[in-house]
């Protein structure tokens, strides 16, 4: 089963779900850091430190390592709901 190309296929997708979803934080901390209104919050929320955090698990699902530690996991159901 490990060694199929249907399983490697719910890795690699279950990889790029999670790209997509680290990609969306980013964006959305990015805006809210961007926005003069939230200035006090970002401050009080430490919404920086929490962008840089993000990255960092970022660039971990974007490695081969990560595809890799995936090995042994259900990844993603190929024929599940795409989230829009």
């Amino acid at each position: 089963v490990l060694n199929s190309d249907w399983y490697k296929k719910r890795l690699i997708l279950k990889q790029e779900k999670d790209i997509a979803f680290y990609e969306s934080q980013m964006e959305y901390l990015e805006n809210f850091i961007a926005d003069i209104n939230n200035k006090t919050l970002v401050l009080e929320m430490n919404i920086k430190d929490r962008l840089n955090k993000v990255k960092t698990l970022y660039k971990n699902v974007k490695s081969k390592v990560y595809l890799e530690n995936l090995e042994g996991t259900i990844g993603v159901d190929p024929l599940s709901k795409k989230k829009k």
